[in-house]
């Protein structure tokens, strides 16, 4: 509103000037039409150019000093000062959206530095047993073979470690990778209770999903699979031995839409975590006790995974301390 009020003076006032202008011609004696013509359209066009300076004069000096920081390698736009008009609004969304692209890029390389830290440790490791078995001709069979399994496990472990970045490769840049359909959660969880069933009874875990064996939503099977299985295993990991765990879900439709949300509860009573964690535990390469994680063989990518397939959802997740010992995590998930 204020925007088309200005446009309205400016024109008043060009037409003003310009009626001016005719009314003086006409005291000029043999003044021809087109000589009012001429003069009236030079009056105009100086109004246009003198209103278009004081409205870019501003606009242009406040992008002189985006380009001159950007030119120092200095990223602090806080000093740039726009104008309150469409030109600013045009020059806040630039920087707005450099600022994102700049974060987007300091996150991905923070990512590949970790990526590369943690793919160096079980390729070290791979190598000091093979160089061991290599440079030993004398090496007794039982510890070859020790050298062989424990290579064997590091293997598994860079394959693990390549597969969940390839995951959350998937969920960050390439959705439409996934196909979408029905999945029922019921008989997932079943597969990865199968999957797991080693783990749960060497750990002495109780698995008790409290889920409706008709409840479905639209999705993707390999990104349900994921979510809870790492949720699992996480329990399996830190939660330690003789632990319960439990999921439950209700449904919440939507007014005036044919999606509707899930909302799952997963419990644990195991360890639990630190009340100064809270969400960092979804942050990628996050590790509560480092030294044990790495020993146990974990990444740090399994909570981020479970995090980014909420998101795919268009979901939340939070994580809180669960009043008889262990966490809580609550998450919702968008049929999608």
């Amino acid at each position: 509103m204020k925007l088309r009020l200005k446009y309205q003076l400016v024109l008043y006032y060009i037409l003003v000037i310009a009626i001016v202008a005719i009314a003086i011609l006409v005291y000029i004696e043999g003044a021809s039409f087109y000589q009012y013509a001429v003069i009236a359209l030079i009056a105009i066009l100086v109004t246009i150019l003198i209103y278009l300076s004081k409205k870019l004069t501003k606009p242009l000096k406040a992008f002189n000093d985006f380009f001159n920081l950007l030119k120092s390698n200095k990223k602090d736009f806080s000093k740039i000062t726009f104008p309150d008009n469409e030109y600013g609004d045009i020059g806040r969304r630039i920087v707005d959206t450099y600022e994102q692209l700049d974060k987007a890029k300091q996150f991905k390389q923070e990512v590949t530095n970790n990526i590369a830290h943690e793919l160096k440790t079980p390729l070290t490791g791979m190598r000091g047993y093979l160089e061991s078995i290599i440079n030993d001709d004398q090496m007794p069979p039982e510890q070859m073979r020790y050298f062989v399994e424990r290579a064997y496990k590091q293997s598994l472990r860079l394959t693990s470690l390549i597969d969940e970045v390839s995951v959350l490769n998937k969920l960050d840049e390439q959705s439409e990778y996934y196909k979408i359909g029905e999945v029922n959660i019921s008989s997932c969880l079943k597969e990865i209770e199968e999957e797991l069933a080693l783990k749960m009874k060497a750990n002495n875990t109780v698995f008790s999903p409290m889920i409706s064996s008709e409840l479905t939503i639209r999705s993707n099977h390999d990104i349900i699979y994921s979510l809870f299985k790492n949720l699992i295993d996480n329990t399996l990991e830190h939660a330690g031995p003789n632990t319960d765990i439990t999921i439950m879900a209700g449904i919440n439709q939507i007014s005036g839409e044919s999606n509707y949300r899930i909302s799952f509860t997963y419990t644990d009573n195991g360890k639990g975590i630190p009340d100064e964690v809270g969400d960092k535990i979804f942050d990628r390469f996050y590790r509560i006790d480092e030294g044990r994680t790495r020993k146990l063989g974990g990444s740090g990518l399994g909570l981020a995974i479970v995090k980014n397939s909420v998101l795919f959802h268009k979901g939340n997740i939070s994580v809180e301390q669960n009043p008889g010992g262990g966490v809580i995590f609550k998450f919702d998930l968008m049929s999608l």
